[in-house]
């Protein structure tokens, strides 16, 4: 690991152990959860701190806090955090996580990567509609979970997430461009009027949603930093298909070859129920 923590003894404290069926016929049925208490609040409050310090290290000097308060970028992602940060690898690494994400989609799943997503104080931008899996480089239309942990409360203003239910059974669509509003509705017009459900969240709540799940995060107009812990994770068998993604870009720089066809069963894609 490249980055020396304060925080190497924090450890993720659980809210919950499992989930109730109502819960796992709901992500089932909609694509999407919200799961309160996932982790505590004051572990919440503890990996943001550490989050933080990640993002403020990771930035060059022009991409300050005046930046996002200019509205110049609607989300700071940095990917493959558990390779950089002992602190950030517990939690992303959690075996508890992993098996509530397991109950959730009845699947024997693999860590395929996490992320910080940010969002500056005061940044007015939406990150507009869009499915995640258009852009995943598997064969096939591989079913893989997000898990959206808050590191702080996230109401409407603070940039919380929505979802269109049952939008996860449309698993044809291609890529849209999340920066602009109406690029998801030109490829899936029938959704532009369909339901919307809004989940703003506690710090350690977290929302569960399918890798074909059309979702968007709200503007952060609040003057403080909006930080959630993603991780996802993919089907036990996946394999390579032949699009680029940074994940297996980086992978390939570093471990070699990952040919069209090849299961993605490497270190950097544990089972961690195991």
């Amino acid at each position: 690991m490249s980055i020396i923590n304060e925080l190497t003894d924090l450890a993720v404290e659980m809210g919950r152990e499992s989930v109730d069926q109502a819960m796992i016929d709901d992500y089932r049925s909609n694509g999407f959860v919200k799961i309160p208490n996932l982790i505590t609040r004051d572990c919440a409050q503890s990996f943001r701190a550490e989050a933080l310090n990640f993002i403020h290290k990771n930035e060059s000097d022009d991409e300050s806090v005046e930046k996002w308060k200019s509205s110049s970028s609607r989300l700071n992602q940095h990917m493959l955090v558990w390779r950089e940060s002992d602190v950030i690898e517990k939690m992303t690494k959690s075996k508890d996580i992993a098996a509530i994400a397991e109950q959730l989609s009845g699947l024997k799943l693999r860590l395929w990567h996490d992320h910080l997503l940010s969002k500056g104080p005061g940044n007015a931008l939406a990150t507009e509609w869009h499915q995640d899996g258009p852009y995943w480089p598997f064969q096939g239309k591989t079913e893989c979970i997000s898990i959206w942990i808050a590191l702080q409360d996230t109401p409407e203003e603070h940039g919380c997430m929505s979802f269109i239910p049952g939008s996860h059974r449309l698993i044809d669509l291609p890529t849209t461009d999340v920066r602009e509003p109406d690029s998801f509705w030109k490829v899936a017009p029938e959704l532009e009027y369909a339901p919307k459900v809004q989940l703003p969240l506690k710090a350690g709540d977290a929302t569960f949603h399918h890798g074909f799940t059309a979702h968007m995060g709200m503007p952060n107009i609040l003057e403080d930093w909006r930080v959630a812990h993603v991780i996802t994770y993919m089907k036990d068998g996946t394999k390579m298909g032949d699009i680029k993604h940074h994940v297996t870009e980086t992978y390939k720089a570093e471990m070699g070859e990952l040919p069209p066809g090849q299961v993605l069963n490497q270190s950097w894609f544990p089972r961690l129920t195991e």
